[in-house]
């Protein structure tokens, strides 16, 4: 399972459990691609959920019931991280950061509070209820 996504100076590293892999182009771009392989652009989700649903600051990228990405930063910042939300095991704030330990065991600090991340999981909640609501209703506009 897919943990994190970050920037090196070579390319986005993608950091598995058991292993990594390092693409040439930007997390940007590695996140763009991943989005249209599965038939959405980006740009589009992002504009969609501040459109139709009440977020619209860190908007997590629900991409698959086990793929849900969120940034720790600004996507332009070198610094940024992406981390699937599905590959977290446990979150606890310490010092006002909060360390993020995935299934695998591995953990992570990032400069995030408790309160944000919960904040972050509500959002995840709207956006995926939303989107289990499309699967079982009729298309009406």
């Amino acid at each position: 399972m897919l943990e994190k996504i970050i920037n090196t100076a070579f390319g986005a590293k993608l950091v598995y459990q058991d292993k990594e892999l390092l693409f040439k182009e930007s997390t940007l771009k590695v996140i763009r691609n991943l989005c249209e392989r599965r038939l959405f652009t980006l740009e589009g989700y992002l504009q969609a959920v501040k459109k139709i649903l009440p977020i619209s600051y860190k908007i997590p990228i629900v991409i698959t019931d086990n793929f849900v990405l969120f940034q720790t930063e600004s996507s332009r910042n070198f610094t940024n991280i992406w981390i699937n939300y599905k590959a977290i095991m446990d979150t606890k704030e310490v010092d006002k950061k909060l360390i993020i330990t995935f299934l695998s065991g591995n953990s992570l600090t990032i400069n995030w509070t408790k309160k944000g991340f919960k904040r972050l999981e509500e959002n995840i909640r709207i956006i995926e209820e939303y989107k289990r609501s499309l699967e079982t209703s009729n298309l009406s506009f």
